[in-house]
């Protein structure tokens, strides 16, 4: 059943075949992001496809983010790997990025959320659990219209310059800054310019 929903999403004739589906998808997204994370996909790739709000959707992923106890655990990890990175450290300090140690509070709780779906608990704590699905859903979000993208560009700011530098450098994890740094929009513009200033300052060692 999970492929055929997906084949259905990939395939929709119109808006309001995508609109009947994530109204009755949208009450069961938490669940779909820890064990379908392909129709979670499909869905936001549909409404971005056919100019369909996915307001209920971010909204719902946003309260998800906020009560996830997973990502209080990431604080120690985060600052251990922001510290290992003398260099990055300074870049944080000089523009101003870093928005604190506690990764629960920084904003990009909703980020780390959706990277690591599909992913297997990695037991390292030392890095961001980045999956193919994951980086997927969020290239899907970034590419909703309406200024629906800007959440999702806010929270991927939010992470601490030594991750965003390890997203770049990841095979799944770059291809989810390729569509931030494309993004769609007005406000997209401005909310992804603290990735872009951080990506053009470390240009030399990403290239």
């Amino acid at each position: 059943g999970n492929f055929v929903v997906q084949a259905l999403l990939a395939t929709a004739p119109s808006l309001v075949a995508v609109q009947r589906m994530q109204a009755e998808l949208a009450p069961h997204l938490s669940a779909l992001l820890s064990t379908r994370a392909g129709v979670a996909w499909r869905l936001f790739d549909a409404c971005a496809r056919h100019n369909c709000s996915a307001a209920f959707l971010l909204s719902s992923l946003l309260a998800h983010s906020a009560q996830s106890p997973r990502e209080t655990s990431k604080s120690a990890a985060l600052s251990a790997l922001n510290e290992r990175d003398a260099r990055t450290k300074n870049t944080c300090e000089s523009s101003g990025s870093a928005a604190g140690s506690n990764a629960s509070d920084d904003g990009s709780a909703l980020a780390r959320l959706l990277l690591r779906c599909g992913t297997r608990e990695s037991g390292s704590g030392c890095e961001l659990d980045v999956g193919v699905m994951g980086s997927r859903i969020v290239q899907a979000v970034l590419a909703l219209s309406r200024n629906e993208n800007v959440p999702m560009l806010h929270s991927l700011s939010a992470l601490p310059p030594a991750a965003l530098l390890f997203l770049a450098r990841h095979p799944s994890g770059s291809r989810a800054l390729e569509a931030a740094c494309s993004a769609r929009g007005d406000a997209a513009s401005s909310a992804r310019l603290p990735i872009i200033k951080l990506l053009c300052e470390q240009a030399a060692r990403l290239a």
